[in-house]
């Protein structure tokens, strides 16, 4: 499940998830890399007003980037108005997704930033019911926050990439303010419709 989000916050293209990244020896070459985008201009040795070096990527595009934009957006709501509020303290632009499996026997957080995918599971290895009220104190767990800290606290404040295509309204801008009033018109005029039809 930790891979499929991943691939929201990467554009839609497909991930493959690594516990290594990179082998090297010692003498500082690498012998083994994770990341297979082919790197074009990146072999200089040093700058020589050279264009700058550009990245390759040949992963399989499984969501149109339009689309894992808005997903991920809306799971940055998650985190600040909705069930991961806690991890606003993190300090960071966070997206993510709570969750619960039936009768309340599990519990999850998956949580990312443009730098990492963190997957949470709460929960016993027989499954049984983690107690009256358990689903709510682990979507306040403070463990997926801390991790987030530690992991992005050499990381750089970076936001969602946004892609081509998508145009972006300030709210409470002009535009923003007519196309919500158009909304609410045509979603109310559908709920009138379905009440007379009933």
């Amino acid at each position: 499940m930790t891979t499929a989000y991943a691939m929201f916050d990467n554009g839609g293209r497909r991930v493959k998830p690594t516990l290594i990244d990179r082998i090297q020896d010692r003498y500082g070459h690498t012998v083994y890399k994770h990341d297979e985008r082919e790197c074009v201009g990146c072999a200089g040795k040093k700058w020589e007003n050279q264009p700058e070096p550009s990245l390759v990527d040949r992963r399989q595009q499984v969501l149109d980037p339009m689309t894992a934009y808005q997903i991920t957006s809306m799971m940055e709501g998650v985190v600040q108005r909705g069930t991961a509020t806690v991890v606003r303290e993190v300090g960071k632009p966070v997206a993510g997704k709570t969750g619960t499996t039936n009768d309340e026997k599990d519990a999850w957080f998956i949580g990312f930033t443009p730098d990492i995918v963190v997957g949470v599971h709460l929960g016993y290895d027989k499954p049984r019911h983690l107690g009256r009220g358990a689903t709510r104190r682990s979507s306040r767990s403070a463990g997926r926050k801390e991790f987030l800290k530690v992991a992005l606290a050499d990381k750089p404040r970076s936001t969602v990439r946004v892609p081509p295509g998508i145009k972006l309204s300030p709210r409470g801008s002009e535009e923003w303010n007519a196309r919500r009033a158009r909304d609410r018109k045509s979603n109310f005029g559908s709920l009138q419709a379905w009440h007379r039809a009933a």
